[in-house]
């Protein structure tokens, strides 16, 4: 009896032992998985920060209000993502380093831990996005331009998070002594291989016509008329001749005298009459003073400026002003300049 005793206590240990395994058991298998993912991977765009809200990553539509708060305070988050940093040279001299607020290119994860659930999301940061190119609508180049010296990087820009390439520029298909509107190829790639193109129409067109004026001054002479004295020598001479004979054929030397202030007298009077009435002649009126303008044209899109103060001054003005169209900044890189009079 005492054996049998013994066995029936072994034997309620086993199936006591065996029922709560099996609780155990369907208790792990029946249990809710809180730690739900969205997604095991994700693709940021380079540029884009990387999201630090739980909310983004797992999927609490199958759990309770309650369920949804205690995962939301106490998961926790944890990464291994890199910002981007950018040097900069400050004022005095020294350099420091900011965060430019997103990831830099490469691959990544975040650790997600709530109680003994643990999940790994794979971050994927790559540039996919291509460089942007930008320009005035028209570009305008005179008649006979070199093309190997027209500066078209001034007035077709690129821009990009990443480092760029040169801006590459092909006006194969431009013949500046031919009138006419054309298209200039713009491309640039930057360092991950993102390539941009695009075209701008460009117009070939005469050269303005620029007049200088030389100033002349034109100085008027008047003759001064002495009404007492004689005229110019040569009227006296002959006046005196003219005396000197009549006084010998008419009264003999002893009257020369008298004949030669008769004669004098005469000639002077002549004379005078003749001086008097050119003296009367009214001189031409002198023209009225030229201005001297200083003009500056910016050769893009034709803002004109005027100065009466010097070239330089018109310079300053055109160089000072911002609206040109030719370029990102509004600065009137492409103008002539001279000098005219009115």
């Amino acid at each position: 009896m005492k054996i049998d005793f013994n066995k029936k206590k072994i034997w309620g240990l086993i199936i006591f032992v065996v029922i709560c395994l099996t609780v155990i058991v369907i208790s792990i298998i029946n249990k809710k998985d809180l730690l739900k993912l969205k997604k095991e991977s994700i693709n940021v765009e380079y540029g884009q920060s990387v999201s630090t809200d739980l909310n983004d990553y797992l999927d609490l539509s199958d759990l309770s209000n309650k369920e949804k708060k205690d995962v939301l305070k106490n998961t926790k988050y944890k990464s291994n993502v890199k910002n981007e940093l950018e040097t900069i040279t400050n004022q005095d001299g020294t350099i420091s380093q900011k965060d430019r607020g997103f990831a830099k290119i490469g691959d990544y994860k975040i650790t997600l831990t709530y109680q003994n659930e643990v999940e790994i999301i794979k971050v994927k940061v790559r540039d996919t996005v291509i460089p942007q190119l930008s320009g005035p609508d028209n570009i305008e180049i005179i008649q006979g331009t070199d093309l190997t010296t027209f500066d078209f990087k001034s007035l077709i820009s690129a821009t990009d998070l990443s480092q760029l390439n040169d801006v590459i520029i092909d006006y194969s298909a431009i013949d500046t002594n031919i009138l006419g509107e054309y298209k200039v190829k713009a491309s640039v790639e930057d360092v991950n291989k993102n390539k941009a193109e695009k075209e701008f129409k460009v117009t070939v067109v005469v050269a303005p016509l620029v007049i200088e004026q030389e100033s002349t001054t034109n100085l008027q002479t008047n003759t001064i008329t002495n009404k007492k004295g004689s005229t110019n020598n040569s009227n006296r001479s002959s006046n005196n001749t003219n005396s000197s004979s009549s006084s010998s054929s008419n009264k003999g030397n002893s009257n020369s005298g008298s004949t030669e202030n008769n004669g004098n007298t005469d000639g002077s009077n002549s004379g005078n009459t003749g001086e008097s009435s050119g003296g009367e002649t009214k001189p031409e009126e002198p023209n009225p003073p030229k201005i001297k303008i200083y003009w500056a044209k910016c050769e893009y899109c034709g803002y004109y400026i005027e100065s009466t103060i010097s070239i330089d001054d018109v310079i300053n003005k055109i160089k000072s002003n911002n609206s040109c169209i030719g370029n990102s900044i509004g600065e009137h890189r492409r103008y002539r300049y001279g000098a005219t009079e009115r």
